[in-house]
């Protein structure tokens, strides 16, 4: 997955002469690097396996969703606000064990989330820098943060 051509085309159909906010796909180095430190923040061996992680911060989805992403008043920026949560200026996005990371400003990714985000067909987990939470969401649009952890830190 990603932010795939096709999202890129729906965009710009929606808003023909507006570029698509920047973007950057993250290199193997540095996704192995932001793997590592979210799986030993998690309680796992640094050198644990992208799907582990993942798995690791979904089964931490133990409380029930409040929000969901389907529903046309999603907001994530209100999450964010809601949580004081506090994120960086860019965040990291995660289509896929850690294999597709794509980095983006927050404030672009709220904004054209509808863009980046497409139901039915995205697991995805959102986090910045600091690590200190991930925002999961679902296929099904099921939403939340999982706060992470500094075990052994």
């Amino acid at each position: 997955m990603a932010i795939e051509d096709f999202k890129l085309k729906h965009f710009k159909e929606d808003h023909p002469g507006t570029e698509f906010p920047a973007f950057e796909n993250v290199g193997a180095s540095k996704r192995t690097q932001l793997k590592e430190t979210l799986a030993v923040r998690l309680g796992l061996l640094n050198d644990a396996d992208g799907l582990d992680v993942v798995k690791r911060v979904h089964d931490s989805f133990e409380v029930e969703s409040i929000y969901n992403a389907t529903e046309s008043s999603f907001n994530l920026k209100s999450i964010v606000e809601d949580l004081e949560l506090e994120p960086n200026e860019y965040v990291y996005i995660n289509w896929d064990r850690f294999e597709h990371l794509d980095r983006i400003r927050f404030a672009d990714l709220a904004d054209h989330f509808p863009y980046i985000w497409y139901s039915v067909s995205d697991d995805i987990e959102i986090f910045d820098d600091n690590q200190r939470w991930v925002i999961v969401l679902r296929h099904d649009g099921a939403a939340a943060v999982v706060p992470v952890l500094y075990v052994g830190l």
